[in-house]
């Protein structure tokens, strides 16, 4: 944002590399250090816009501090200015906002969605993946008959990561960092730490799952690949695991409910 005339310069030289083949945004925040303002974002839209002709612009509300704070601070630290966005918004009534930062329910999503043109939601589904089946039920009106289960979602990424190790043999540890959200709370903190344990224990070495039933919705056609097993094989493994430490744990409380019914 400090330097507008090399975002334009890019830009055109993107837009004219890609032609009519792809659409060329920019994401920028409401200020920079001490800058935060609408002069000070006026001076960027007209530069960037004029060099380069793009009209859709993300907005993020927070401004960037580059000095005292890190990446990931600016994330949360500087406080949302969605009032600047706004303002920005109706000073340029040509051009497409989005909007960005500190958007996590579908009621924030709504009210934004009055003064926007669109919200980008960026960390919320990071952390919690099926807030977007929330997004398509709520916001699109999407019927529930419609919105993938847990059980289809999951299979056919298992799908896609044994694709992506058969044709590119992509990393344990890289198919597996989008499933370490997939579940929440005591199961969440089981199967994450599960699912490390045996990417470690393979890694390297042949491995021979034991305990899983190979009739299982989710295990695949084959389970190994150069004599290591295949990403979807460590998974229902994992969920093998997962399923009987809860069982044990629910028929431990139900023992204990028994007992203190009894007394």
């Amino acid at each position: 944002m400090k330097t507008p005339e090399k975002v334009g310069d890019i830009c055109k030289a993107m837009k004219e590399a890609a032609g009519d083949s792809a659409e060329i945004s920019v994401k920028f925040r409401v200020g920079v250090d001490e800058e935060e303002n609408l002069d000070f974002i006026s001076r960027f839209l007209d530069m960037v816009s004029t060099k380069s002709s793009v009209t859709k612009y993300v907005l993020h509300a927070r401004r960037a501090w580059l000095k005292g704070l890190s990446p990931k601070q600016n994330r949360t630290v500087p406080p949302l200015n969605y009032d600047l966005v706004y303002e920005t918004v109706k000073k340029y009534p040509e051009f497409v906002f989005i909007g960005n930062g500190g958007v996590e329910t579908t009621e924030g999503v709504v009210e934004k969605l009055e003064k926007l043109d669109g919200v980008m939601i960026g960390r919320k589904i990071m952390h919690d993946p099926w807030f977007l089946q929330v997004l398509d039920r709520e916001i699109y009106g999407i019927d529930e008959s419609l919105v993938p289960t847990e059980e289809q979602v999951m299979s056919r990424y298992l799908d896609y990561a044994d694709m992506l190790q058969k044709t590119v043999g992509t990393k344990n540890t890289i198919l597996a960092k989008p499933m370490f959200l997939i579940y929440k709370g005591n199961k969440g903190r089981f199967f994450r730490g599960q699912l490390g344990q045996l990417i470690s224990k393979v890694s390297g070495k042949r491995y021979v799952a034991g305990g899983i039933d190979k009739g299982d919705s989710l295990w695949g056609a084959e389970s190994e690949i150069h004599g290591h097993p295949l990403f979807s094989t460590l998974v229902n493994e994992t969920l093998h695991l997962c399923n009987k430490q809860f069982e044990h744990i629910k028929a431990r409380k139900e023992t204990s409910a028994g007992i203190t019914s009894i007394h």
